[in-house]
């Protein structure tokens, strides 16, 4: 039996320490986490969820946690012609620019975790800010947009034919719905990936938008399991640094909600605000730490990875435990 050698553990254990390192890359990894790459099962779980709640409540109520767009929709009842064009331009520049940053975010997360893999000093921030001036920018929000529509499109589509479908009680109703449904989130799978591979080339490489997607379907078609499997443990890892916010949270929520029933009870207006504001803040810089953590880590994750499949084939865990098996058996 040939040694067992590790491929993801190096890989993870890297990306941890180049995560945890690089804390300047913290708020720029926060911002460029919105765009929802590289997480790949949980951004396919978080569509699937908007997808479903559409054929059921609709779209105003499936992006009702869109505070902005809910308060521009009812103040267009009372407004004249002019403001409802002005407030239209101005919501329009605004995600424009949210889109922008978001974009150029990305780019720098991806051209300098490259660097970062490979040294344990921080990034000074000439570093840093000479990423945001190279022209890559719509290559960067071509790839994200793609990715958006034909992801959200497939899983309402998915959506609205499985709802219509009686699965409770015809049976190749059911056997159909489930074959769609598992169709439809592996494409889902394999659309991120690739885009995540593609971005990579862009970043890493200066590639065209023809020449990222080529690269990064050879590398996918070529390590498709390598590739799902690193989404696999990138989601338990995620899950694991998610459930670690949220009880950091919950641990410091129990003294937060303390103090401010003291307060109250103190009636002490100054300090009810005063401790309302230390709260935000403290929720904010924690929330800010560990997307930012998150997003570093799971970049250099996927650059470690791509560098490492580009250089030599990897096999994938599944079928060295298979055979390991077999071979126990024998």
């Amino acid at each position: 039996m040939k040694p067992h050698i590790p491929v993801y553990r190096p890989i993870l254990r890297h990306a941890l320490e180049t995560a945890w390192i690089h804390r300047e890359l913290w708020p720029i990894a926060a911002v460029a986490g919105l765009a929802g790459t590289g997480a790949v099962v949980n951004d396919v779980l978080n569509q699937a969820k908007l997808a479903a709640a559409i054929p059921t409540n609709g779209f105003s109520q499936a992006f009702g946690n869109l505070h902005v767009l809910g308060v521009y929709r009812d103040n267009l009842i009372f407004a004249s012609p002019e403001q409802i064009t002005l407030g239209t331009i101005v919501l329009l520049l605004t995600a424009v620019m949210v889109v922008i940053a978001i974009a150029a975010c990305q780019q720098v997360m991806l051209r300098v975790v490259h660097g970062a893999l490979k040294r344990k000093t921080h990034l000074s921030l000439q570093e840093i800010r000479h990423e945001f001036l190279h022209p890559r920018l719509f290559r960067f929000l071509t790839l994200d947009l793609f990715l958006k529509l034909m992801v959200i499109n497939l899983m309402i589509a998915t959506t609205v034919l499985v709802s219509s479908l009686n699965v409770g009680q015809i049976v190749s109703d059911a056997f159909f719905g489930v074959i769609f449904s598992a169709a439809a989130l592996s494409l889902a799978l394999t659309l991120n990936v690739i885009v995540m591979l593609a971005l990579i080339g862009v970043a890493r490489k200066d590639m065209s938008l023809g020449e990222s997607l080529a690269y990064a379907w050879n590398l996918y078609r070529q390590h498709s399991w390598v590739c799902l499997e690193m989404s696999a443990v990138l989601f338990a890892v995620n899950f694991l640094i998610s459930a670690a916010y949220d009880g950091t949270i919950l641990a410091l929520g129990v003294p937060a909600a303390l103090g401010l029933l003291s307060a109250l009870q103190m009636g002490s207006v100054v300090g009810y605000i005063g401790l309302l504001a230390v709260i935000a803040l403290v929720v904010v810089t924690l929330t800010l730490a560990f997307a930012g953590f998150a997003t570093t880590f799971t970049y250099a994750v996927w650059t470690a990875l791509a560098e490492q499949l580009d250089k030599k084939t990897v096999t994938p865990r599944v079928i060295v435990h298979t055979k390991r098996f077999f071979e126990h058996l024998r």
